[in-house]
């Protein structure tokens, strides 16, 4: 009976000990209300706590501060909507916020070593021959026909529905209006996937959609980890 007492109370000591291990790691060495850090909002529980509406949540977060952090167990994850950043991880310092390994891991399997999931010299030699593809003025030219004929079947599906009172996802909406138009132009391959009237191309659709929804889980926003502006 002592035994058991004993195990008893080292098991209730462990599971009373382990959220306070938790919280240490998460707050310790974060530099907690430090100016030159964008201020924390939260952890990455209060984000899971949100998946059922996460994107609503992070536009809310972003209506009143727009460079917040949240704070992991190994690190602190930057969420900006911030112009300036964006503008600085995309273009003034590209260089410096690589996909990383992590990155290439998740999305090998689909993209192999294709421009979204390289970096470095791999991901400057693509990016220079595409760059002479989509340059010429016959590519430009069809682009825009393409974007603009799908665009106006989105404005009647949003119309058609609205009319009749329908509820809509408008982020499929806009996924499909994207698959549609990046296939014709990239692969001169029409999907229709907007209209409905290709089943073989809805069911790639709801694949995509569903890789597209795993590479989220695994923390694929854009992020910049530790090297802070």
């Amino acid at each position: 009976m002592e035994i058991n007492s004993c195990i008893g109370y080292a098991v209730a000591s462990l599971l009373l000990l382990f959220p306070c291990l938790c919280v240490l790691r998460i707050f310790t060495g974060k530099s907690l209300g430090s100016k030159e850090y964008p201020p924390v909002k939260g952890t990455m529980f209060h984000l899971l706590s949100c998946l059922d509406r996460l994107y609503d949540y992070q536009a809310e977060v972003a209506a009143h501060n727009k460079t917040v952090r949240y704070l992991a167990f190994s690190q602190s994850e930057v969420y900006t909507t911030d112009p300036q950043n964006i503008e600085y991880i995309l273009k003034t310092n590209f260089a410096n916020y690589d996909k990383g390994a992590r990155h290439q891991e998740i999305t090998k399997d689909l993209l192999g070593d294709g421009i979204f999931a390289v970096d470095g010299q791999r991901w400057r030699h693509q990016r220079k021959v595409a760059s002479y593809e989509f340059s010429t003025k016959v590519l430009r030219d069809f682009s825009s026909v393409v974007f603009r004929r799908n665009a106006a079947a989105l404005a009647r599906k949003i119309s058609e529905d609205a009319e009749a009172n329908l509820s809509m996802d408008i982020h499929e909406l806009f996924t499909k209006y994207s698959l549609d138009s990046i296939f014709e132009v990239g692969f001169g391959l029409k999907l229709n996937i907007l209209d409905g009237s290709n089943e073989e191309a809805i069911r790639f659709a709801k694949a995509y959609k569903t890789m597209l929804t795993l590479h989220i889980d695994q923390g694929l926003h854009v992020r910049a980890s530790h090297r802070l502006l």
